[in-house]
């Protein structure tokens, strides 16, 4: 396992665009990770109205504050890049929101939720949000970076130790301890008003130690219980905005939104999520995780907004190693 050891500098000392450079040089050489691209059916978000912007910074360019260090991750939300806070003198993680259609307020609303619900959440399953801004007409989130895995790398790594099937009984305690905290970070989530709508294991980010996070609450919604304390505690018009931003619900009717392996039924239909829906993703990768495949039939969203109201399960036999 790598270590970095920050070269000491005086405080309150802004480095030069040379020295900022050379320690971000530092940080990319001590922690490399590999770019991680969304294309399959359960990392593929179910919109298909992305459009990117070809202003994309290189590595040496400034987005915000943060000097960019290199791409790590790409998806149908964005772009993830790595990149070196120069004022606190970190590595931090950038997502570049490329899914902006221009003049459309929905779209900068579910933008400015993900920033608020982020931030609003402080708990040590969920990735911190430090700050918001905009960079070339797109905006960023500037995150606490996970030096890691998702959830589904490191699945994935474990079956290919084992030469695939689903796990052995020995590896169970370890699959629920990371489900385990995940479900802790959904629940802080809930008890603050919000509903994540998109969980799978690509959206959970495991550290080095093993600490899991839930990442990524691009497609997050409000409960009314959220946007009422958002509206409290002053008149600022700015924080009256943002509060009714947050609350903004960005499911119209027949619109679907979410990851279609691991919707709930109500996603599947267009519906309202709610935490219940989140429960319901959740216990599907958690299956998944446990006996290596999902539990109901269909590859494509017809079959499955099909099957999973009326729970046709798939073929797979059941892994023998999980309890009944």
């Amino acid at each position: 396992m790598n270590s970095y050891t920050p070269t000491p500098r005086s405080p309150n000392v802004t480095p030069t665009g040379a020295e900022a450079r050379e320690r971000a040089a530092e940080f990319e050489s001590s922690a490399p990770m590999t770019p991680t691209a969304t294309t399959a059916l359960d990392d593929r978000p179910s919109r298909d109205d992305v459009t990117y912007n070809s202003t994309m910074p290189s590595p040496g360019r400034r987005i915000g504050r943060y000097l960019v260090i290199e791409q790590i991750g790409a998806g149908g939300m964005g772009v993830v890049f790595s990149a070196y806070d120069d004022v606190l003198d970190r590595r931090v993680a950038l997502k570049l929101v490329l899914d902006r259609r221009r003049g459309d307020a929905t779209w900068y609303a579910r933008t400015l939720r993900e920033a608020q619900a982020l931030a609003r959440l402080s708990h040590p399953n969920v990735v911190q949000i430090y700050e918001a801004g905009e960079y070339a007409d797109e905006i960023y989130l500037a995150m606490e970076f996970i030096k890691g895995c998702t959830l589904r790398e490191l699945l994935k790594q474990r079956a290919r130790a084992r030469g695939g099937g689903p796990p052995r009984r020995d590896e169970l305690p370890a699959i629920l301890d990371l489900f385990q905290q995940a479900g802790h970070g959904l629940a802080a989530a809930h008890g603050s008003g919000l509903v994540h709508r998109d969980f799978k294991p690509a959206n959970v980010l495991v550290d080095e130690a093993g600490r899991a996070r839930v990442a990524d609450f691009g497609l997050v919604a409000a409960t009314a219980t959220a946007t009422t304390e958002a509206t409290q505690g002053g008149d600022d018009t700015r924080q009256r905005h943002r509060a009714d931003a947050l609350g903004i619900e960005l499911t119209r009717e027949g619109a679907v939104m979410g990851t279609l392996a691991y919707m709930s039924p109500e996603q599947l239909s267009g519906q309202s999520a709610d935490a219940q829906s989140d429960q319901f993703s959740f216990c599907v990768a958690l299956h998944e995780a446990l006996h290596g495949a999902r539990p109901f039939a269909g590859e494509d969203y017809a079959s499955l907004r099909a099957n999973v109201p009326l729970g046709i399960r798939a073929a797979a036999p059941a892994n023998r190693a999980v309890p009944a």
